[in-house]
């Protein structure tokens, strides 16, 4: 009964540590940014939009992980992040979406795209920018992109 017991712990703690996620930090190629995306479980996520390279404040949104077939990259699953950020950097009443699609680990990278898109109508979102990312192991510190502009400009 007590390796019965002792297996049925085992398998259990097993699944556990199967079904958890470290997330992913990934820069944007081109631009001074990039995000965090913290621990998931299943379709809910927090993270930060990485701006410390720019010279700007970082921001904390979350978001939703869901198919995304033709918005970004590449077809497939993505992260969808509410952003904050012309909020808190430029004061006004707009909408910032991310959508980030990554995959692999720094040693074995896989799939990393994104795209985002502002709403600043009230009427419809737009696409301000799109390219591919690059999984690292830290986000971009102050003086590590010089000359380069942030993903929310054009």
């Amino acid at each position: 009964m007590k390796k019965m017991l002792l297996l049925l712990c085992f398998v259990a703690l097993a699944c556990l540590a199967a079904s958890a996620t470290t997330g992913y930090t990934v820069t944007f190629n081109g631009y001074c940014d990039g995000m965090s995306i913290a621990k998931y479980t299943g379709i809910i996520f927090g993270g930060t939009h990485n701006f410390t390279a720019c010279s700007l404040t970082d921001t904390n949104g979350g978001g939703f992980r869901h198919a995304a077939a033709g918005y970004t990259v590449y077809s497939g699953a993505a992260f969808d992040f509410s952003d904050p950020f012309f909020g808190y950097e430029e004061a006004t009443n707009s909408s910032l979406q991310y959508l980030l699609q990554v995959t692999g680990t720094v040693k074995k990278p896989g799939i990393c795209g994104w795209a985002n898109y502002k709403g600043d109508d009230g009427v419809s979102n737009y696409l301000i920018a799109a390219g591919y990312c690059t999984l690292v192991s830290r986000p971009l510190g102050a003086g590590e992109a010089p000359g380069l502009k942030p993903s929310t400009s054009r």
